[in-house]
Parts: C-alpha cells; structure tokens; sequence
C-alpha cells in the first residue's frame, strides 16, 4: 500500500511540475508574441519617419540645384 501510494505521490509530483512547465511556456510565449507586436509598431513608426526623411531629402536636393543654377 506505501509502494502504491508512493507512486501516486511521484506521478501526481511530475504531473503538477509538467502543467506548470507547460504554463511557464504558454507566459513566455505570449510575452514573446506581446513584443513583436511592439516591435512592429516600431518598424512601422520608422517606416514613416524614413519616408519623410526621403521626401525632406528630395526637397533640399531641388532647393540644391536651383541654388547651383
């Protein structure tokens, strides 16, 4: 009765510690998931900000050659 117990105890032990692995995982994940939803958001911050930064570009460029001329 004690060996059955004891393997009860070990299986519920190991069951318990493989959820709670599992849950750790799940967390990581969704923290994982979170940032690169936040990471996105930059590249398309940046996105914008270099397409800005190009058009500015085009604007001194002109603004250069009618000086030149």
């Amino acid at each position: 009765m004690k060996i059955h117990t004891g393997i009860i105890l070990v299986l519920t032990l190991l069951c318990a510690n493989s959820v709670r692995s599992d849950v750790d995982v799940a967390s990581t994940l969704a923290d994982l998931a979170a940032r690169i939803v936040q990471l996105e958001a930059i590249t398309v911050q940046l996105g914008a900000k270099t397409v800005k930064l190009e058009a500015r570009n085009e604007q001194l460029e002109t603004k250069i050659g009618e000086l030149q001329n």
